[in-house]
């Protein structure tokens, strides 16, 4: 059995429980084997009554709306493409050219004089992103490279055939904050062993990204 058998099977495990799933992602800290998003209906709901129907495909989309007044702000002041620029470490003439008129297309943000504002709000539809890095015995590195992922997911596991569990410092993966999940992929049999911490991403734009990543990735999604 390789790496790539075993995680396919996981996949399918998952997405015959009716779970969202993409495999290598992305997260800037590594590329986790599946990424896992559960979805807040009620948000997914309210983006499409706001005609939010543009994938922002780009962490650097939501450095920048971080940094923007919003329109409904008492006393609100448009910020500069200046300012824009110096707060977010970003070039002016990217943030001309690729981001502020991209997210004008997309209803996110809107001209004011000579300055711009947020509009709507951007609406987030995860309720939680779960990455899965998987091994077939190396797990001091499955623990490792897990334990990186939290920086953008809410929680984050190890997942290892049954015959090589055994060998994993359950301690370990507990002081890490990183679940442990036994997984057959030929019974299916699957078990989770150590319990994840959850947490709040720290990298949120890269966290705002993977789920603008599901949206324009699968197909069940499409608004």
């Amino acid at each position: 059995m390789n790496e790539a058998y075993f995680v396919e099977k996981l996949q399918s495990f998952y997405e015959n429980k009716n779970k969202l799933t993409l495999r290598e992602v992305n997260f800037s800290y590594g590329r986790p084997d599946l990424v896992i998003l559960d979805i807040d209906k009620r948000k997914f709901k309210l983006r499409e009554k706001r005609e939010q129907f543009n994938t922002l495909l780009n962490r650097k989309f939501f450095e920048v709306l971080a940094i923007m007044p919003d329109v409904d702000d008492k006393d609100v002041i448009p910020i500069s493409l200046n300012e824009i620029s110096e707060k977010s470490g970003i070039s002016h003439s990217y943030i001309r050219s690729s981001i502020i008129n991209e997210l004008k297309r997309g209803g996110f943000v809107k001209q004011v004089d000579k300055g711009y504002v947020k509009i709507n709000g951007w609406v987030p539809i995860a309720k939680s992103v779960t990455a899965i890095e998987a091994k077939l015995s190396d797990w001091k590195g499955g623990i490792w490279q897990a334990n990186r992922y939290s920086n953008v997911a809410d929680k984050v596991y190890l997942a290892m055939p049954p015959e090589y569990i055994h060998r994993v410092d359950t301690e370990e993966c507990k002081r890490k904050g990183v679940g442990l999940i036994s997984f057959d992929p030929i019974t299916k049999r699957h078990k989770v062993l150590v319990k994840p911490n959850s947490q709040r991403p720290e990298d949120r734009p890269v966290r705002n990204y993977v789920t603008e990543l599901f949206l324009d990735q699968h197909s069940l999604l499409k608004m």
